[in-house]
């Protein structure tokens, strides 16, 4: 670690810097561990709780800094002299760090990026003697903020992959240093667990994140996972379950093998009846809609599926069995039966007959 400074005492009363009243790391997490799947936690203060955890055991300090609402950083991590964090998630900082989190579903533009640097130049400011070498504007983003790299290289800006941390983005800013932590683009080893937690839902570092999560039993980390993501961590375990379950059969025996798996399907599909309609869709598309609906109740069709995803599996003769012609025309107003094809009259005329 390079460009390391005593930490102020927090005597000068003119020095707002104070460190913080670090939890315990003997007296458990606060967040949630059971199984309470319907308390789940936002990504921002699962993020801070987790890095402040790290930050503790690597012997970092977490200060609080007065500052305006807008201008509150997420967190301020300060090195203490004679700390090594080589091998650690934080051997990249300076230090004093500046560090802001951006979540998948926040906004992350060429704004956002002026804010953390205000951030950093008023902690600059209020903190004498420093030196910007001794400070670090750090991101931690959870995908590639193509916005700001593109902001960035329009002002004549480039940011550059650190050539020993190819998950890390660099520029400097005047004389300010700024780092960007792309966590779609974390390394899959154990010190970058608590920030691989929030790589894009979905992505292919994600799900491999998981798999290696369960294959090891990382119960804690995937209680966390389950907290931030339950719904797309379910149906990709259940996915994983089902691949392993069908994995060498012929083809007969894995659409047999597939009956028996039906139950546990639908009861996944009710657990999606609070998901948005794309979502929906797409669960439901990976399975024989005909299979699912012969295993449904009536009730638990019309609670899975919408009317168009009942109709779509249905051919349109098979939508019109049963019905009386009255019955098939009660659908349709005068002025829509007005508006006819002729090859749709005669389709008419044929079911009539």
């Amino acid at each position: 670690m390079t460009n390391q400074t005593d930490l102020p005492t927090g005597e000068e009363d003119s020095n707002p810097i104070r460190p913080a009243s670090l939890p315990s790391l003997s007296g458990g997490s606060t967040l949630p561990t059971g199984e309470e799947d319907s308390n789940p936690i936002r990504p921002d203060p699962m993020f801070k709780d987790v890095t402040r955890k790290e930050a503790q055991a690597a012997g970092l300090e977490l200060l609080n800094i007065e500052m305006p609402q807008l201008l509150r950083a997420d967190l301020v991590l300060a090195v203490p002299q004679g700390i090594d964090l080589t091998g650690t998630l934080f051997e990249f900082l300076a230090p004093y760090s500046i560090i802001e989190f951006k979540s998948e579903n926040d906004t992350f533009d060429k704004s956002e990026f002026a804010k953390n640097l205000a951030r950093t130049f008023l902690f600059f400011s209020e903190n004498q003697p420093l030196e910007y070498s001794q400070l670090l504007t750090v991101f931690v983003s959870a995908g590639q903020p193509d916005s700001v790299i593109d902001h960035l290289r329009a002002e004549g800006t480039t940011l550059e992959p650190d050539p020993a941390y190819p998950w890390l983005m660099r520029c400097r800013i005047w004389s300010l240093e700024v780092a960007i932590v792309v966590c779609r683009l974390l390394p899959l080893e154990r010190r970058y667990y608590n920030w691989l937690l929030f790589a894009p839902v979905g992505s292919t570092k994600w799900r491999e994140f998981v798999k290696i999560l369960l294959r090891d039993g990382e119960w804690t980390m995937l209680e966390l996972i389950k907290k931030l993501r339950l719904r797309e961590y379910r149906l990709m375990t259940l996915e994983l379950a089902i691949a392993d379950d069908l994995e060498g059969l012929t083809p007969k025996e894995r659409e047999e093998r597939l009956e028996d798996w039906v139950e546990v399907i639908v009861a996944e599909f009710n657990m999606l009846e609070h998901w948005d309609q794309e979502k929906a869709s797409e669960a439901a598309s990976k399975w024989k809609p005909e299979t699912l609906l012969g295993k449904l109740s009536p009730k638990q069709i019309l609670e899975v599926l919408s009317p168009e995803q009942m109709l779509a599996v249905l051919s349109p003769e098979q939508r019109l069995a049963g019905l009386t012609p009255e019955q098939m025309l009660a659908g349709l107003t005068p002025e829509q039966i007005a508006t006819l094809s002729p090859e749709d009259r005669q389709r008419f005329r044929e079911l009539f007959s």
